[in-house]
């Protein structure tokens, strides 16, 4: 029995926990060295005295061990402090205060353990601190972030970033799974990543695939999937981080549209830098001007340049300097075997990410087909022209013998009671005027085509009253009113001008309701440019022959009304010679307006 008190005695010693019994007066009974060490006194300086004289400078030990001997029942609180060995760091503690009983069951003394908790609390701080640093940067990251359970396949936590991408809510998100966001064509292989991670063959995965956002909108990401498993090594949950790379997917799209447009593109199309080396030439540059893309690019613009044009190239290498477009240059340049082309070239400045620029992109349109064509067109029309006048001029002649002619054989011929012979002399008078009147009509029109005289200034007043001096006779036989605003000058030549005005105000009397014609002429300023009216009270004009009327020898009412059907389409050629367009609004029974542009008069 004493072996076994003496050994109790030794392990309470020197037990690696601090251990001390106390008597009612709270006087020490009995201390390890670990309570000796804590409270930095030897075992001497503590048996036979109470605790306040041990340790003054800690109150509440004495409150604890009477509440022990008190209720009998134990006590335990968590200590905060330092050591005499350690003074200055800060150490925790789990102290037990507890009841010894006697041989009559009641409370004879007290004991206390103390137990170091300091690496533990110190873990538990740190583990709290990673906690909430993953938590803060699990929600502040710049990138999506959502963990998955294994087990449902649900989102469990997800940041504000995955929020914004998808366009749901955390609340909305928790019931979903990732797969419930995913495109349908995506989830196949979507599926079969999961598949392979909870089966163990895979750890982690990265893919791109398109997520449909709440409101519908389709949205490319990158996802990072790494697996976490429990403390037993089982699968317990996924992070997933997704980035939204919608953007770039768009540009690498359009990228990849452009260079394949470039490539197909009939024309030339040359990027070269400020110096003028070629940096690149696509498969048209290749047959059009006979090098391959190996052989131009790093070399001088000026291999396609014939000798006698390259003052044109440090000219436009400045323009692009300054930021200018330069569209639809016609020039030559040369091939690789000496042969020159007629180009057209658009050249547009190349900038960098910052707006500076860098180079020119230049696109080389072949000429050669179209001049070529533009040319034989050119002599096509002048012989029509010359034809046309010539054919206008020389038949009025047989005309003037027609008529010569039939009033001759009329005179010689009796005519019989009938009238007969005054009657066939009419028809063919009047098929001869009228030819006649054709005629001159087209000699006006072929004139009009070949006039090539630089205009001049007209005073539109001045060209107004002249064709309604011209039209006196039959403004006077109609009743007709004619009034007209200011007008400006243009440019062009008066005697179109008059006849502009003159074909426009005789149609409105010829054309005539069955009141007496009302004319106005006016012009204003619209867009930058005169815009002129010519309105009257007339019988009207079917929309679907607004445009029809303005052909040659387009007539609407036969010969029920004299005319050629060329007038109109005169006046259109006379406004369209000066940059301008001439078009009606007219409804049946309702009077027409004839309208037509010319350019602001620009003095030298």
């Amino acid at each position: 029995m004493l072996q076994r008190t003496a050994e109790l005695e030794a392990l309470l010693i020197h037990a690696p926990i601090g251990f001390a019994t106390f008597d009612r007066e709270y006087r020490y009974l009995r201390i390890n060295n670990v309570l000796c060490d804590i409270n930095g006194l030897p075992v001497e300086a503590h048996l036979g005295r109470t605790v306040a004289e041990v340790l003054p400078n800690v109150p509440g030990v004495a409150g604890l061990l009477e509440q022990v001997f008190t209720t009998g029942k134990s006590v335990q609180i968590e200590v905060t402090g330092e050591t005499a060995k350690q003074p200055g760091v800060t150490r925790y503690w789990l102290a037990g205060y507890y009841p010894v009983l006697g041989e009559e069951q009641d409370v004879a003394a007290a004991g206390v353990f103390v137990i170091e908790t300091t690496e533990r609390k110190r873990a538990e701080d740190q583990l709290r601190t990673s906690e909430a640093e993953f938590r803060a940067t699990f929600e502040q990251a710049a990138v999506g972030k959502a963990q998955i359970s294994a087990k449902t396949g649900r989102f469990i936590r997800v940041n504000a970033e995955y929020c914004r991408i998808t366009g749901y809510s955390a609340g909305e998100l928790a019931g979903m799974k990732p797969l419930d966001l995913t495109f349908a064509e995506d989830r196949a292989v979507e599926d079969t990543w999961i598949t392979l991670m909870l089966r163990g063959e895979i750890s982690f995965y990265e893919s791109e695939k398109r997520y449909v956002r709440k409101d519908g909108e389709i949205v490319w990401v990158r996802v990072n999937v790494t697996l976490l498993s429990d403390a037993d090594g089982h699968p317990d949950r996924t992070l997933a981080v997704i980035q939204d790379i919608t953007e770039p997917k768009r540009t690498g799209d359009a990228a990849r549209r452009l260079s394949a447009i470039v490539e197909s593109s009939a024309d030339a199309i040359v990027s070269k830098d400020l110096n003028g080396i070629i940096t690149s030439w696509n498969k048209s540059a290749e047959r059009m001007f006979g090098y391959t893309a190996a052989e131009a690019v790093g070399q001088p613009i000026t291999i396609v340049i014939p000798p006698d044009h390259l003052d044109e190239e440090p000219q436009i290498l400045e323009r692009v300097k300054r930021g200018e477009l330069i569209d639809d240059l016609e020039t030559v340049r040369q091939r690789k075997d000496g042969s020159r082309i007629e180009v057209a070239l658009t050249i547009s400045p190349v900038r960098d990410g910052h707006g500076k620029i860098v180079g020119a992109s230049k696109i080389v349109r072949d000429l050669t087909g179209r001049m070529r064509i533009e040319r034989n067109l050119r002599v096509a029309n002048d012989d029509l022209k010359q034809f046309a006048y010539a054919a206008a001029h020389d038949l009025r002649e047989p005309l003037r013998n027609v008529r010569a002619y039939s009033e001759l054989l009329a005179s010689l011929c009796a005519d019989g009671p009938d009238g007969k012979i005054a009657r066939f002399k009419n028809v063919i008078a009047e098929g001869v005027l009228r030819m006649d009147d054709l005629l001159f009509d087209l000699l006006e029109y072929t004139r009009l085509a070949a006039d090539e005289e630089n205009p001049g200034t007209v005073d539109c007043r001045s060209a107004y009253n002249k064709a309604i001096q011209n039209l006196r006779t039959a403004i006077g036989e109609s009743g007709a009113q004619v009034s007209c605003g200011a007008l400006p000058a243009v440019q062009g030549k008066e005697a179109q001008y008059v006849q502009l005005f003159q074909n426009l105000i005789a149609n409105a009397i010829k054309y005539r309701g069955t009141d007496p014609p009302v004319i106005a002429v006016s012009a204003r300023e619209h867009e930058g440019q005169w815009l002129f009216s010519v309105r009257d009270n007339g019988m009207g004009i079917e929309p679907e022959y607004h445009e029809q009327i303005f052909g040659i020898f387009k007539r609407l009412h036969g010969n029920r009304i004299p005319g050629t059907g060329i007038g109109l389409a005169i006046c259109r050629k006379i406004v369209e010679r000066y940059g301008g367009r001439i078009w009606v609004e007219s409804q049946l029974d309702q009077g027409s307006e004839f309208f037509f542009t010319v350019p602001f008069y620009k003095s030298k």
